[in-house]
């Protein structure tokens, strides 16, 4: 009888693990498809603001550029130049490093006469400077445009 007993708890015991279902294992794969698909959106949301952050280095940057083209274009010497030749404009290429490229336009704008608190009377040359720079690699433009007046003696 112990043969037969121990017979029949071997097949009871087989019988045990034929009637489960793999419940646990399919469980199991779930949660770890779940954990693997929040990584890949975990990553991709840190690359979407690591991009952010570098595109507006980027526009800061040649923002920069471009307000420094716009500013070493106003200088005495080129004002003279454009308020003596009115018709033509003043390009001057400004170069902040081998990426950005920046160029400096000044314009005539006009004339205007200016009375101050002194008997003299006074021109005022309006001009206008632009600074334009772009990066071609990301893409990046910025534009400024400054005006500026230069006081000359009326005649």
């Amino acid at each position: 009888m112990t043969d037969n007993a121990s017979s029949v708890h071997l097949l009871n015991s087989n019988r045990q693990y034929r009637s489960e279902s793999g419940a646990v294992l399919i469980v199991a794969i779930i949660l770890v498809s779940i954990t693997i698909s929040l990584g890949i959106v975990s990553m991709r949301e840190n690359n979407y603001g690591q991009r952010l952050v570098a595109n507006d280095l980027f526009y800061q940057d040649v923002f920069r550029s471009a307000e420094s083209a716009a500013d070493n274009v106003v200088t005495d010497e080129n004002l003279i130049t454009v308020i003596n030749n009115i018709d033509q404009e003043l390009t001057v290429d400004h170069i902040d490093d081998e990426t950005t490229r920046a160029t400096g336009t000044l314009s005539y704008i006009g004339t205007s006469l200016s009375i101050g608190n002194s008997l003299a009377k006074f021109n005022v040359y309006n001009v206008q400077a632009v600074g334009r720079a772009d990066i071609d690699s990301v893409d990046a433009v910025s534009q400024v445009i400054l005006g500026s007046t230069r006081l000359a003696p009326s005649l």
